[in-house]
């Protein structure tokens, strides 16, 4: 079995050992000194006028500066140095197993710390039509175990975290998990349908 990750060709293919098992993925990171409490203005302006922004803005590139195919406000959640660089990683989907052998569908993020305004919901959808919050994380606010997802693993990198959430139902039949970065009003996880 084959899980195909965001369509990212970066990552490819993670292979899904039949009967369990357990895959590990490394990745080459860049680790960032976090330096003091940033905002996603002074982030995305890296060190650019208005001026400049507003004319790179004006050319047609638009929400995506780097041209990652990732929106800047992901790049920022992630821990991007700034617009034009890149997080230290993308998500990753994968299958954890409980105690009791079931499966669940899991997605590891990283999540930039010293980010005050940065806020990370997990979605969950059965379909892609409509999507349901899980966990969020907000500084000071986090709801790390909901009716539909829970924590699995959180480490602290130094100026990142590495935090895996799992779906609270079994691995069977469709089912889907993304990430949605924001920087408005923290997002309300969904009650457990």
């Amino acid at each position: 079995m084959l899980i195909n990750c965001n369509g990212d060709a970066k990552f490819g293919r993670l292979p899904i050992i039949p009967g369990g098992g357990t895959v590990l993925v490394e990745i080459e990171r860049k680790v960032q000194q976090a330096e003091s409490v940033e905002t996603y203005e002074r982030w995305l302006s890296g060190g650019l006028s208005a001026g400049e922004l507003a004319s790179l803005r004006a050319g047609g590139i638009s929400n995506d500066l780097n041209q990652n195919g990732k929106s800047d406000l992901l790049d920022y959640a992630f821990g991007a140095t700034t617009a034009f660089d890149l997080p230290n990683s993308d998500p990753i989907c994968s299958l954890v197993t409980n105690p009791d052998t079931t499966r669940h569908l899991a997605i590891t993020f990283d999540r930039a710390l010293g980010r005050s305004d940065s806020k990370i919901a997990v979605e969950i959808s059965d379909g892609l039509a409509s999507w349901l919050t899980g966990s969020v994380y907000a500084i000071g606010a986090d709801t790390p175990d909901t009716g539909l997802t829970t924590e699995v693993s959180r480490v602290n990198m130094g100026s990142y975290e590495r935090i895996t959430v799992a779906d609270k139902r079994p691995a069977i039949g469709t089912r889907f998990m993304r990430i949605k970065a924001t920087t408005g009003p923290t997002p309300v996880p969904s009650p457990a349908p």
